[in-house]
């Protein structure tokens, strides 16, 4: 279950999936409960791997909403977290270079929506220093 600092932002949520959240164990999670752990930051160390086989399957797997959400929501996680996790770094930037390198090549992926597209190339443009701090 959540650690209850985390628990605390979760309790006045209007979402029934932000609930489940609460009353299930890790192993009891669904896709969905995993996405709100994804968009809300929350247990990457445990959620990431689980997305990571989604994303081996489409890398344009939807979220809650929208073709390509679930990566775009992997670039909006924390610098700090990479730094610390260069492994799932390097995993994801090569992910979102083949997404990249399929956009420009595939007419059927253009529906993508143009900010995730530029989240994606700003991800694997940005100079985040897995190595330590400047």
């Amino acid at each position: 279950m959540l650690p209850e600092e985390i628990a605390e932002n979760f309790k006045n949520a209007r979402s029934a999936v932000h609930i489940r959240v609460l009353k299930r164990t890790l192993s009891e999670y669904t896709w969905a409960e995993w996405l709100i752990c994804l968009k809300e930051k929350v247990l990457l160390e445990q959620c990431l791997p689980y997305v990571s086989e989604k994303l081996d399957d489409d890398p344009l797997i939807p979220g809650l909403f929208s073709k390509g959400e679930v990566l775009y929501d992997v670039t909006r996680i924390d610098d700090d977290f990479w730094m610390s996790h260069q492994d799932w770094l390097e995993y994801f930037r090569t992910i979102i270079n083949t997404v990249l390198d399929k956009l420009e090549n595939d007419s059927d992926t253009k529906g993508i929506i143009r900010e995730y597209v530029e989240a994606y190339r700003s991800f694997v443009d940005s100079p985040i220093n897995t190595t330590g701090r400047d």
